[in-house]
C-alpha cells in the first residue's frame, strides 16, 4: 500500500519507493530483496534492519550498526514506540533526507509551489539563474527533423519540457455536466474552457 515504482515480489509492505522483492517492510527507498527492513535507503538482500543506508546481505542492524538477534529484538520495539509517539511511524522517510530541492523534482511539475510555500512546508529550494544553455543535437535527431521537415529546436530540452507541461490540464477536478446528456461529471477541463466535455458513455458512443 502507498508504494511507488514497485517491481516483482513486493508483499505486505507500506510506504516504499523504488522497491523490488521487499516483504514486510516500511518506509524504504531504493531497496531490493529485503524483508523486515524499515526506514532504510539503498539496501540489498537485508533482513531485520532499521534506519540503515547502503547495506548488503546484512541482518539485525540499526543505523548501520551490527547487533545480536536478542539486542535487535529488544531495541526495535522501543524505537517504534517512540516513533508512534512522535507521529513518524507509518510515514515515509522525512523530507529533510531528500537529496533534491522541491523545485528540482517532478513534484514541482505537477504540484507547483512558490518558494515561500515550499520552505514553509519544510522542503528545500534551490534558486537557479536563467541563462542560455547550450545543447547537442545528435545525428539521428537531425536526420529525423530533416526527414519530417521539422525545424530544429532553439530551446534547450528542459525549456521544451516546461513548455509541454504548461499545455497540460492542472491536477484538479471540476464538476461539469456532459455536453450531450447533461449528466454530472468530474473533469480536469475547467468550466470556462471551450471544449465540449462528454461523460464516458456518450464519449464511447461518439467514438465507436
Amino acid at each position: 500500500m502507498d508504494i511507488t515504482y514497485a517491481a516483482r515480489g513486493v508483499r505486505f509492505s507500506y510506504q516504499l519507493c523504488a522497491a523490488t522483492g521487499c516483504v514486510q517492510s516500511i518506509g524504504c527507498f531504493l531497496c531490493w530483496d529485503c524483508s523486515n527492513t524499515f526506514y532504510s535507503i539503498e539496501c540489498q538482500n537485508t533482513s531485520d534492519v532499521f534506519a540503515c543506508i547502503g547495506l548488503r546481505r546484512k541482518q539485525y542492524c540499526i543505523l548501520n550498526k551490527q547487533y545480536s538477534k536478542e539486542e535487535y529484538e529488544k531495541l526495535v520495539p522501543k524505537i517504534i514506540e517512540h516513533m508512534q509517539k512522535t507521529g513518524e511511524w507509518g510515514q515515509f522517510l522525512a523530507k529533510s533526507l531528500s537529496h533534491f530541492s522541491y523545485n528540482q523534482t517532478v513534484a514541482q511539475d505537477h504540484y507547483p509551489l512558490e518558494k515561500a510555500e515550499a520552505l514553509k512546508k519544510g522542503w528545500q529550494w534551490r534558486d537557479e539563474e536563467k541563462t542560455s544553455q547550450a545543447f547537442n543535437i545528435t545525428p539521428k535527431e537531425l536526420e529525423f527533423y530533416k526527414k519530417h521537415q521539422l525545424p530544429q529546436p532553439i530551446l534547450p530540452p528542459n525549456e521544451r519540457y516546461k513548455s509541454r507541461l504548461a499545455k497540460k490540464n492542472p491536477m484538479q477536478l471540476w464538476e461539469r455536466t456532459c455536453a450531450k446528456c447533461n449528466a454530472v461529471i468530474q473533469t480536469t477541463f475547467a468550466p470556462n474552457r471551450p471544449e465540449k466535455i462528454y461523460c464516458e458513455k456518450c464519449y464511447l458512443e461518439a467514438v465507436y
